[in-house]
C-alpha cells in the first residue's frame, strides 16, 4: 500500500485512523452473503438474477490466471484473457494485484455487455451502477484520505461525497486477517464516508488479499465481514470446487455493484443536482416516512434543501447525528435532524412527544418527526423538523465578548439566562424527564429567549406521570428494555467537560443535581468566553478546571479546587480580580457544593451514592416559584433515601478547604494518570 507523502498534520492522520480503529475493531461480525442480503432486502433480486444467468461469467471463471506466491500467469494448459502480471522492482504486490482487479472488472462488465446485447429484452442483464477509478497515489482532501480504488457515482465531482465505496488491496494478510495498516486505511476512510454523506444506512468497503475478496459492511454499531470469494485460482491443480468458487465469487460481486445507492448504502437514492429531501408519511403509520431525492421543489413545496449542512462531527459507533439549516415553506427557518439511535435506547422524537404534553416555553417546537429505518442492524433512524433557536451559549458570549463592562455583561446575561434553564430542567424532572446532556451546544439564545435542545440523552424515571406506553407503542420500543438500558448508561451519558464529579466518578445514581452541576460548568466555560477567546486556549485546555486526563482524575481535580469560594475561578480561566463569576452562579455554586455550611467535594468523590438536597432559600433566587415547588417535592420523596454526611465526611470537608492554600490540587489531590486510580487526601 503506497502512503502519502509526509504532511506537517501527519501524525495527526496516523492518530486520528489509529483512534477510530481501535474503537471498532473488536466490534466484527462474520455473516454470510445471503444473511446480508436478506437485511438488506436484496435476497429475493439476487437469487433471480443468478438463476436467470447461471453462465454469464463461466469464460471468464475458466481463464483466469493463477496466483503463486506474489504472482499471477496463466495455468499451465490455459489461455488466460487477463495478462499475465509479475512483480518486478518497479512495482509492489499491492499495485500488482489491483492493476489485475482493474482488468478483471473490465472483462466482467464486458462479458456483462456482450450479454445484454444477445439475449431476449426479458432478461436483464445488470450493468455497473458506479465508475471505478484508481485511487492509490490521488489522496481525496486535505486529509489524505485514500484507498487503493474507489467506486464513484457517476456525474459527481471528485470529492468525499462522490464516493460509494473503496476497495484496498494488501499483499501482507496471514490467514485473511486484515492488516492493522489497511484496517486502519480503511475505517479512516469509511467514517470519512459517513461524515460527508448524510443519507447513508450502512457504507460498504472491499478488501483484496492475495485471490480473496471480502466485503465489509460498517453500520452504526459494528462491521460486518462477508466473504465473496477467490478472484483466480490459487492451486495448480484443476478443481470443480475452485471453479465453482470462482464464478460465485463473480457472481456476487456483480450483483453489489450493480446495485443502486438506494438499495445498498443509502436510505434514498443520490445522484447528480439532488439536493431536496422530500419525506412521505406512510398512511397507516403516523411515524414511519419514507424518503427520496429531487432535483427542485417544483411541485412539491414542502420538500427540503439539506444542501446547507450545520458542522457536526460523527462519530465511530454508537450515535450518529446530521443537521441542516433550511427554510421551509410553512415554518420559516428550521433545523433538520436525521439521527441513528439503537434500537434499545429512547428516540429522541419520543421525548419531545413527552415534553409536548407539558407545554414549557424553553424547549424548542417540533413541526414534523418520524422514522426513516426502524431496526436497521440494530439502530433506528430517526428525523426531527425542529424550529431555529439561534446560536448556542458559547457563541452568543463570544459574540458580546468585544463589549466594554463585561462583568456588567455577565451578571445581567447570567441573571435572565440561568433561571430559565435551571427551571426549564426542574418542570421537566416534575414530569419525570431528566436531561443528562447539558452542554454548550445544548443551550440557545434567540431574540431573547432561550431553548434547550438535544434531548436524546434524555432519560424518563419512573416517577413520570406522562402516557410512557402510548408513545412507546407510537415509536415502536420495547419500554421496559429501553427504560432498563437508559439507567444503565447513567454513568456514561453527557459530554465529559460538563460532567458532575459524581457521573464523572462512575455513580449510578443519576439526578436533577447533576445536570445542575453540570449547567454551572457550562456557564462557567460560556462566561470565561466574555474574556478570552477560545483560540487563544492551547491544546490541551490549560484551565484546571476543565483538564481532561481521565474521568476519575478530572472529578478529583474538581473536588480539589472548588473547596474554596474565593479562588476556585481562577482553576477556570478567570485570572484576574476583574473578571468576576457572576453573583447568581456563586449562588448555585453553594447550592451544589455545600450543606450545613461544610463543603462535599470529598463527599462526591467518594460516596457514589450521596444524594445533594438543594437549600430552598438558596434556589429560589435562581429558580421561578413552580420549579422550586417541583424540586421540594421530588427531593422531599428522596429523603429516605438520601445519605448524610458522616463525621467523617465532615472531618474530610474541613480538611479539603483550607484557604490559606494556594495549590489546592498539589495538597489535596494526587493523581495517578496511567491507571486512572484516584486519591483524595
Amino acid at each position: 500500500m503506497t502512503t502519502c507523502s509526509p504532511s506537517k498534520n501527519d501524525a495527526d492522520i496516523q492518530q486520528r485512523r489509529k483512534h477510530i480503529a481501535d474503537a471498532l475493531r473488536d466490534h466484527k461480525e462474520k455473516m454470510h452473503f445471503t444473511s446480508f442480503l436478506s437485511k438488506i432486502g436484496q435476497e429475493k433480486a439476487y437469487w433471480n438474477y443468478s438463476n436467470a444467468l447461471p453462465d454469464l461469467f463461466t469464460d471468464i471463471a475458466q481463464s483466469v490466471p493463477l496466483r503463486t506466491g506474489n504472482k499471477m500467469s496463466a495455468r499451465p494448459g490455459h489461455n488466460t484473457s487477463c495478462q499475465c502480471l509479475f512483480v518486478n522492482e518497479q512495482e509492489c504486490y499491492e499495485l500488482s494485484l489491483m492493476s489485475y482487479f482493474f482488468k478483471l472488472h473490465g472483462e466482467l462488465a464486458e462479458a456483462a455487455l456482450a450479454a445484454g446485447n444477445r439475449l431476449e429484452q426479458s432478461v436483464l442483464v445488470p450493468s455497473c451502477s458506479y465508475k471505478l477509478a484508481a485511487h492509490q497515489n490521488t489522496p481525496m482532501s486535505k486529509d489524505h484520505f485514500k484507498a487503493s480504488g474507489v467506486f464513484l457515482y457517476r456525474g459527481l465531482e471528485y470529492d468525499m461525497s462522490a464516493v460509494h465505496m473503496a476497495i484496498e488491496a494488501s499483499g501482507n494478510a496471514t490467514d485473511g486477517h486484515i492488516t492493522d495498516d489497511a484496517f486502519e486505511n480503511i475505517v479512516d476512510y469509511v467514517y470519512a464516508i459517513w461524515n460527508n454523506q448524510p443519507t447513508r444506512a450502512f457504507v460498504p468497503a472491499l478488501y483484496l488479499h492475495d485471490s480473496q475478496l471480502i466485503l465489509l459492511v460498517f453500520t452504526q454499531d459494528k462491521w460486518h465481514e462477508i466473504i465473496i470469494g477467490p478472484m483466480c485460482y490459487s492451486t495448480l491443480m484443476d478443481s470443480d470446487d475452485d471453479f465453482g468458487d470462482i464464478l460465485r465469487a463473480f457472481q456476487k460481486y456483480w450483483f453489489i455493484v450493480t446495485l443502486s445507492p438506494h438499495l445498498f448504502g443509502h436510505f434514498c437514492d443520490v445522484g447528480n443536482e439532488l439536493q431536496y429531501l422530500d419525506l412521505v408519511h406512510d398512511s397507516n403509520d403516523e411515524i414511519m416516512v419514507k424518503a427520496r431525492m429531487l432535483k427542485t421543489t417544483i411541485g412539491n413545496s414542502s420538500a427540503l434543501d439539506i444542501s446547507k449542512r450545520i458542522p457536526h462531527h460523527i462519530y465511530a459507533r454508537h450515535r450518529a447525528a446530521y443537521l441542516f439549516d433550511l427554510e421551509h415553506c410553512a415554518h420559516g427557518r428550521v433545523v433538520l435532524k436525521l439521527s441513528w439511535t439503537p434500537v434499545d435506547r429512547l428516540p429522541e422524537g419520543a421525548v419531545y412527544d413527552l415534553l409536548a404534553n407539558i407545554d414549557l416555553e424553553n424547549i424548542p417546537k417540533i413541526y414534523d418527526r418520524g422514522l426513516l429505518k426502524d431496526n436497521f442492524f440494530g439502530h433506528r433512524l430517526e428525523y426531527l423538523v425542529i424550529e431555529h433557536c439561534g446560536i448556542p451559549i458559547d457563541k452568543y458570549f463570544e459574540e458580546i465578548r468585544q463589549q466594554d463592562n463585561s462583568s456588567t455583561r455577565a451578571e445581567e446575561e447570567t441573571g435572565w439566562i440561568l433561571p430559565q434553564v435551571a427551571s426549564c430542567l426542574i418542570q421537566a424532572l416534575g414530569h419525570g424527564i431528566l436531561h443528562r446532556d447539558m452542554s454548550l451546544g445544548n443551550i440557545t439564545i434567540s431574540k431573547g429567549q432561550v431553548k434547550i435542545i438535544d434531548w436524546g440523552y434524555a432519560k424518563i424515571l419512573n416517577s413520570t406521570d406522562l402516557d410512557i406506553d402510548k408513545i412507546a407503542t407510537r415509536w415502536n420500543f420495547d419500554k421496559e428494555m429501553v427504560l432498563a438500558n437508559e439507567t444503565k448508561h447513567d454513568p456514561l451519558t453527557g459530554t465529559w467537560p460538563y460532567m458532575s464529579i459524581q457521573v464523572l466518578f462512575g455513580s449510578r445514581k443519576r439526578d436533577i443535581m447533576d445536570d445542575l452541576e453540570s449547567l454551572f460548568y457550562v456557564f462557567l466555560d460560556a462566561i470565561w468566553r466574555l474574556y478570552s477567546s477560545p483560540s487563544d486556549c492551547t491544546n490541551p485546555d490549560p484551565r484546571l478546571g476543565f483538564k481532561f486526563h481521565n474521568k476519575k482524575a478530572l472529578a478529583a481535580t474538581r473536588a480539589g479546587i472548588l473547596g474554596s469560594k474565593t479562588e476556585y475561578p481562577q482553576f477556570f480561566g478567570f485570572n484576574s480580580c476583574c473578571q468576576k463569576i457572576p453573583a447568581l452562579l456563586d449562588v448555585l455554586y453553594e447550592c451544589l457544593f455545600y450543606s450545613d455550611g461544610l463543603y462535599i467535594g470529598p463527599t462526591l468523590v467518594h460516596d457514589p451514592y450521596y444524594r445533594r438536597i438543594i437549600n430552598k432559600r438558596l434556589a429560589s433566587m435562581f429558580l421561578n416559584a413552580e420549579a422550586v415547588a417541583i424540586l421540594d417535592k421530588c427531593q422531599s420523596m428522596d429523603n429516605a433515601k438520601t445519605v448524610e454526611l458522616s463525621n467523617a465526611s465532615n472531618e474530610q470537608a474541613h480538611v479539603l478547604h483550607d484557604p490559606a492554600t494556594k495549590d489546592t490540587i498539589a495538597n489535596h489531590t494526587t493523581i495517578d494518570n496511567i491507571n486512572g486510580d484516584i486519591t483524595v487526601i
